[in-house]
Formats: C-alpha cells, sequence, structure tokens
C-alpha cells in the first residue's frame, strides 16, 4: 500500500470520483470530499473493500464559509501529499433569467472555496517539504 494520502474535493460524482477510484487502485489513502455525505460514504466502502486502503470522509458545503473553516480544521493534523481541488459546478441559461443567490453560491464554491483550501494546503504541503495541486 502506498503511504501517501490524497485529498479530492468534488468527490461524490464525476471527475472527482473518478479521481478517487484512480488513486485508491494506486493504492493511496483517500480523504474525500462533497457536500453529500451519503454518496462519499458508499464510494469510501466501495474503494475501501476493492482496494484495500483507508478512505477518510468529511462532508462539507463548501458554499459556507463555516463549513470551509471546520473543513480545514479537520484536516489541521494530516499530511496531505496530493490535493486535487475538484468542487465546483456551473449554472446555466440567460444571466436574465438564472437565480441570483444561486449564482452568488457558484461563485463562493467555484472562486471563493478553491482559493481558500488552495491556500491551506499549500501552505501545509510548504511546511511539509512538498506535494502537489490540481486546480480543476
Amino acid at each position: 500500500m502506498n503511504t501517501k494520502t490524497v485529498w479530492i474535493t468534488g468527490a461524490s460524482s464525476g471527475i472527482g470520483q473518478e479521481f478517487a477510484r484512480r488513486y485508491a487502485k494506486l493504492g493511496f489513502r483517500l480523504i474525500l470530499t462533497a457536500r453529500r455525505k451519503d454518496r462519499l460514504d458508499a464510494l469510501a466502502a466501495e474503494l475501501s473493500a476493492k482496494h484495500a486502503i483507508p478512505c477518510r470522509v468529511l462532508p462539507a458545503d463548501l458554499a459556507s464559509d463555516a463549513e470551509c473553516d471546520a473543513l480545514c480544521a479537520a484536516l489541521a493534523d494530516e499530511r496531505i501529499d496530493f490535493f486535487i481541488n475538484n468542487a465546483g459546478f456551473g449554472v446555466c441559461g440567460s444571466y436574465l433569467e438564472t437565480d441570483a443567490a444561486r449564482e452568488e453560491e457558484m461563485i463562493k464554491v467555484n472562486v471563493a472555496a478553491m482559493a481558500r483550501l488552495f491556500h491551506f494546503a499549500v501552505r501545509k504541503m510548504d511546511a511539509a517539504g512538498g506535494g502537489t495541486i490540481l486546480n480543476v
């Protein structure tokens, strides 16, 4: 088993879920983050059973400053070798017709949370002597 840890946001579906499957197959320990705990739990169970790797599930709504803070606090003592900063979504349609609150939520997740978590991870990695970050 690999002794390195990969933290993936947006891990409950799509590209994030596929990154989790790929790194599990390579034997990495995973930290999985997304809003939907049930999906994260199911993915962690699948990957742990199939690849015998540890998975830590840390659900969080990255549109919430408080949940971003709690997530960073929960990871304060973790070594993170790879961070896949993947959480995000898009709002489709004419700007005249889309919901303003949904647009603001998208900015919080896609820009503010991405920058905030990047800052957290890069400082952790610098203190540990290195690491890799992929901002999707």
